[in-house]
C-alpha cells in the first residue's frame, strides 16, 4: 500500500520558493510524500518525498512521483500488488489516467464542499 500526501512545512525567514499558502495560512514549501506499508501490517515507511514550492497545489507533479514509484517497486518486487491510497488534493484527472495506465489499484478521497 501506498500512501501518498501533501504536507505544509512552515519556513520563516526568506527561503527560496518558500511562499504563502492560502489554505495553511502561512509561507511553506508543500513537500510531496510516499509512504510504503506491506500488507497493511507494520510502519509505515517514507520511500520518496518531492520538495515543492509553498504556493503549489496539493496533487503537483503528483503523478511523476507516484509513476517512478511504481517503477521502481514493479522492478523490485514483480510478485506484488501495488495499491495506491490519497486524500482528495491527489482527485485529478492525471492521477485516475495515470493508475488506470499503469494497472494498480487506487482509492483516492473526494473533496467536501458544504454549501452555505
Amino acid at each position: 500500500m501506498l500512501d501518498v500526501d501533501a504536507t505544509d512545512d512552515e519556513t520563516h525567514g526568506h527561503q527560496q520558493l518558500a511562499f504563502f499558502h492560502g489554505y495553511y495560512d502561512e509561507h511553506c514549501y508543500l513537500p510531496l510524500l510516499v509512504f510504503a506499508q506491506a500488507e497493511g501490517e507494520g510502519e509505515q515507511e517514507l520511500i520518496g518525498a518531492l520538495l515543492r514550492p509553498g504556493n503549489v497545489h496539493g496533487g503537483h507533479r503528483a503523478m511523476a512521483l507516484i509513476k517512478a514509484m511504481i517503477t521502481r517497486l514493479g522492478q523490485a518486487f514483480p510478485e506484488c500488488v501495488i495499491e495506491l491510497r490519497a486524500d482528495s488534493a491527489l482527485a485529478r484527472p492525471e492521477v485516475y489516467e495515470g493508475c488506470e495506465k499503469l494497472a494498480i489499484l487506487y482509492a483516492i478521497s473526494l473533496p467536501c464542499y458544504s454549501a452555505k
